[in-house]
């Protein structure tokens, strides 16, 4: 099912999720990405310009750092919270998140906002509390971010 969102007075079509796992090997250690493949053929993208990158660094791990059951659930509990503060100001894309040698990466994308610091002090405030997390955010209309995760698609 196709999720409708409104931007003003713009009208956009989200594709219906399609969550793909892709692992891999760099480095010679393994990665995990989830990926939410059906926006590859998102063509609301210049809608949403606003990249943020928050990578937190893994406690409980195992072989090649990658986390223990116990530290997957406090992973998608943090990024659910992410989420959820996202969604109190804006209206966020999940595009995935990758899991690498003692490091998970949540790439989401936004409309831009007026004024960022607020909701990056809050989201870094809130998600420090508890473990060290990186945030970056970009003003990426081009999506260049994401091509890591979706590979190659139509700039739309």
């Amino acid at each position: 099912m196709q999720s409708v969102r409104h931007l003003g007075e713009v009208l956009l079509e989200l594709p219906e999720e399609d969550w793909v796992l892709v692992k891999g090997n760099s480095k010679g250690h393994p990665y995990f990405m989830s990926v939410n493949d059906s926006l590859k053929q998102f063509y609301g993208k210049n809608e949403y310009p606003s990249c943020l990158i928050v990578t937190i660094e893994l406690e409980d791990v195992q072989g090649h750092k990658l986390p223990t059951d116990s530290e997957a659930e406090v992973l998608n509990d943090i990024e659910d919270t992410l989420i959820n503060m996202l969604s109190e100001v804006t209206l966020p894309i999940l595009i995935g998140r990758e899991t690498y040698y003692g490091e998970r990466e949540i790439l989401v994308y936004f409309p831009e906002l007026s004024d960022y610091k607020p909701i990056v002090d809050s989201i870094s405030q809130k998600l420090n509390s508890s473990r060290c997390v990186h945030i970056e955010l970009h003003d990426d209309p081009k999506w260049e971010q994401a091509v890591r995760y979706l590979g190659r698609f139509n700039n739309a």
